[in-house]
């Protein structure tokens, strides 16, 4: 335990590290249309966070087994900390991706916007280029793991 924090390559205070923190999150399935209850494959629906300083980094796997009756754009919730307000767009990647209605030359993608708790998710198409993933390229089965990087001001 240090407390006040410690200095890193110097004494001044941009290298000063005066947070640090590890722990787990419950990330969601998220629309703002439709109805119904989203259901989840509550064994293996997972988060991991490390924030160092103003840093998040997100491990993540969501699995669903029901959309109901979800309509519009698909995004993954419950974000540990909010996306800083001041800094540009992150960027989520996806190293598997199941159980999703996209044609073959697409993949999933995603974005941590300013000052959002969400990750927007989006379909990567060679053809087409980026476009928001909706509940219909989403199925009740669909499975996604990924990591995101994104700078907070907690």
């Amino acid at each position: 335990y240090l407390s006040g924090g410690v200095y890193l390559g110097g004494t001044g205070a941009a290298n000063l590290l005066d947070s640090y923190e590890e722990g787990t999150w419950t990330p969601t399935i998220v629309t703002t249309t439709g109805s119904g209850t989203i259901l989840y494959n509550t064994a293996s629906t997972e988060g991991f966070y490390t924030k160092v300083g103003r840093l998040v980094t997100l491990t993540f796997r969501v699995i669903t087994t029901s959309i109901a009756s979800r309509t519009g754009n698909v995004s993954i919730g419950a974000l540990p900390f909010a996306a800083s307000s001041t800094t540009s767009y992150a960027s989520a990647s996806f190293g598997y991706g199941s159980g999703l209605q996209l044609v073959s030359t697409a993949s999933p993608s995603g974005i941590v916007a300013e000052s959002s708790s969400s990750i927007e998710l989006y379909v990567w198409d060679a053809a087409t280029g980026p476009t928001a993933m909706t509940f219909s390229e989403y199925s009740d089965n669909g499975d996604l793991i990924g990591t995101v990087s994104y700078n907070t001001n907690a």
